[in-house]
């Protein structure tokens, strides 16, 4: 039958239950597999509404649903904009348990603008153990650009280059955060990014993050810049383990670390970083740390410079670190004088003798 005055069009032709003609916008998703029509939920979904109903001015595609997420897959160039909260539950059943397919990859990054307007996205689940480059986005090109964006309550596991937000970036990621679990079978995991190769400026991480080498609360691997960021969560390793950054070879600037470390016989373990070949500035660290060798309450261990950072070495309980910078008592930590030549107008604020110093950027805005 064809679509005329005879049909009652809503979802789909209400007064013809044989009518084969059904609008797009109508999947009904059910353990991965709409009601209506059968089709199997995976990186091919229709998104709630077409392309050109979800263009606005300039070009931007909002983002309403989760198969809008899922389906940026398929053009990884455009400007995209969340428009409201998105619950991803049901992705722990999409693709035989596999989870969300991550956007991007190492041949074909994303390339666009994924701006989170401040928007959640939460319980995303991806089950990828033995496979690379793993996070919401895969990989995100040198052009490509994340910003305003909140990751809540992830489970996210992969190989190597595993990330809650990213799997490895070349790109620029601003003002994004991330809660829940990364965990990696290999290497180069963080809760935000498993290895950044550009710039990552005012995230915040909380999950827990582990993995067997190169393992970090925010970062993994950093050969890129990381200023005014921070983590919280539980970090734990074997090797390079560190609770900003599990191995720097980039430049971290006005970050901070206040999760606890774990490399119990294990060796490069710091509260901020575990092995350092690049340079770190103005940074403090405060959570726990074990280890066995090279461990330190600021870096494990250092091949290159650090200058006007901290550690606390009673909440750390550790008195060396390897990669210089000065162990403070954690009454010590709490006075400004402290910290010499730090910019607490812009950067920092602190309560005197009741606190220590916190990053003005998550004032109020942490997850």
């Amino acid at each position: 039958m064809t679509r005329d005055e005879q049909h009652d069009w809503g979802k789909d032709c209400e007064k013809c239950s044989r009518c084969e003609s059904k609008r797009k916008d109508t999947h009904q998703w059910s353990g991965g597999k709409c009601s209506v029509c059968g089709k199997t939920q995976d990186a091919q979904h229709d998104s709630s509404k077409n392309r050109e109903t979800r263009v606005q001015f300039g070009g931007v595609i909002e983002i309403a649903t989760l198969a809008d997420l899922q389906a940026i897959q398929n053009e990884l160039s455009g400007h995209y904009c969340l428009v409201a909260d998105i619950d991803a539950s049901e992705t722990k059943n999409w693709n035989d348990d596999k989870g969300f397919a991550p956007i991007g990859s190492a041949n074909q990054p994303f390339a666009g603008i994924l701006d989170g307007n401040g928007y959640a996205i939460r319980n995303l689940f991806i089950n990828r153990g033995w496979e690379d480059d793993v996070g919401l986005l895969g990989v995100l090109s040198r052009s490509g650009q994340v910003r305003n964006l909140k990751l809540v309550d992830v489970s996210v596991s992969g190989n190597k280059y595993v990330g809650g937000l990213a799997g490895a970036s070349r790109g620029s990621i601003t003002a994004c955060q991330a809660s829940g679990q990364v965990s990696s079978n290999d290497q180069s995991v963080g809760g935000l990014v498993g290895s950044n190769f550009s710039s990552i400026t005012k995230c915040h991480a909380s999950g827990g993050v582990s993995g067997n080498k190169v393992v970090g609360g925010l970062v993994g691997s950093n050969f890129g810049s990381i200023t005014e960021c921070e983590a919280s969560g539980e970090v734990s390793g074997k090797v390079n383990v560190g609770g900003l950054v599990g191995y720097n070879e980039g430049n971290i600037t006005e970050c901070q670390a206040s999760g606890g470390v774990s490399g119990n016989n294990s060796e490069l373990i710091g509260g901020l970083v575990g092995c350092n070949e690049g340079d770190i500035t103005e940074c403090q660290a405060s959570g726990e740390v074990l280890g066995n060798k090279l461990v330190g309450g600021l870096v494990g261990y250092n091949k290159a410079t650090v200058t006007k950072s901290y550690w606390d070495i009673q909440t750390t309980g550790q008195r060396d670190s390897r990669g210089n910078g000065e162990g403070k008592t954690s009454s010590e930590m709490k006075q400004r004088a402290v910290f010499v030549d730090w910019d607490f107008e812009e950067v920092w604020q602190i309560e005197e003798g009741k606190s220590y110093p916190t990053l003005r950027c998550f004032a109020n805005k942490r997850l």
